[in-house]
């Protein structure tokens, strides 16, 4: 009698435990078996090991259960909890932190993440953050042009169709006589096959990803900013999380994950460009730096000057973020 009770209090006890853990699924907006979802699989398995019991992160591949474009709303209706998010493509609502991916702001993916994390903590952004607790932060690369034929010249976007992710990124292509059209990544290949687009403006880290490399075949490596991105909860939800719970996530996450996170997206990109250059008939080309500064002139007096003025607050953020930017540079 006396094993009996014993074992029926250790199964009690068990049972409380198990029903105490969390489960938080996290969807990976990518392919599975691609290098994100080996790298969530690694992350979620960390988080999870490191909860002391509380959390269970249950990774799921592909788009099924969000995608880039409606993530927030599924993460905000508890379908998801954590969520990867391309502030980009959530219509106008994190104007403040899209102003750190403008053409020309950053120039190192790792340095922006850490940066971009720092002004976060600042509590610049703290009025799109209010219903949204950020994990970390992560830049996908930096943006150029794919095109699926070479144009007439690197920076002749006449008569071109031309994907993009923002406002900033249209003006550019419009700028210099493109027609930007807005897709999520996912639509970028079939666009490109079926002649509905010219080129897509988007960093070498989604070139395998997203098989970039079967329908382009020139590639113009202008420096055209870097979309930001985080990895994100609802904050009522994250503040729910007993305090293991929370552990484990900020130390995975915060400043420090950033940077990693930064630092894989940059890797992936170095290796993807690898890819690029050995595609038989591909061409990789920069402009010179008299065009360049053309480019960096004329974005300057138009997108800079209407984002700011558009964007009440923004030219404090661009400061202050140039600042932090530089710090973070310096000390590598």
């Amino acid at each position: 009698m006396k094993h009996f009770a014993i074992a029926a209090v250790a199964a009690l006890l068990s049972i409380g435990s198990a029903s105490a853990q969390e489960k938080l699924i996290l969807v990976t907006v990518s392919p599975a078996g691609g290098d994100n979802s080996m790298h969530y699989a690694a992350w979620g398995k960390k988080v999870t090991a490191e909860s002391q019991g509380t959390l269970d992160i249950d990774v799921r591949d592909g788009t099924a259960l969000a995608n880039f474009g409606n993530v927030l709303d599924r993460v905000g209706n508890d379908v998801t909890q954590i969520g990867w998010m391309l502030h980009g493509l959530i219509g106008g609502k994190y104007p403040l932190t899209e102003t750190t991916s403008l053409p020309f702001v950053v120039d190192d993916v790792t340095v922006a993440s850490v940066a971009l994390w720092r002004l976060y903590k600042s509590g610049l952004l703290d009025a799109e953050y209010a219903e949204v607790m950020p994990l970390y932060f992560g830049y996908t690369g930096i943006n150029i042009f794919h095109f699926a034929k070479a144009p007439k010249a690197p920076d002749d976007l006449h008569g071109l169709k031309v994907r993009a992710l923002g406002k900033p990124q249209s003006q550019t292509i419009d700028i210099f006589g493109g027609a930007a059209l807005a897709m999520p990544p996912q639509d970028m290949y079939d666009a490109l096959h079926r002649g509905v687009i010219d080129a897509v403006l988007t960093p070498w880290s989604a070139f395998a990803p997203y098989k970039l490399h079967e329908v382009t075949s020139y590639h113009a490596e202008i420096p055209l900013g870097a979309s930001t991105s985080m990895h994100f909860m609802m904050r009522k939800k994250y503040d729910a999380l007993p305090a293991a719970a929370k552990k484990a996530l900020a130390d995975n996450g915060q400043e420090a994950e950033s940077r990693r996170f930064g630092a894989y997206l940059a890797n992936q990109g170095a290796e993807q460009r690898a890819i690029g250059v050995k595609q038989p008939n591909n061409k990789i080309v920069q402009l010179p730096a008299d065009r360049l500064a053309t480019w960096k002139e004329k974005v300057a007096k138009v997108v800079y000057a209407e984002w700011t003025k558009d964007h009440p607050g923004t030219d404090k953020v661009m400061d202050a973020y140039a600042k932090i930017y530089a710090e973070v540079k310096a000390s590598r």
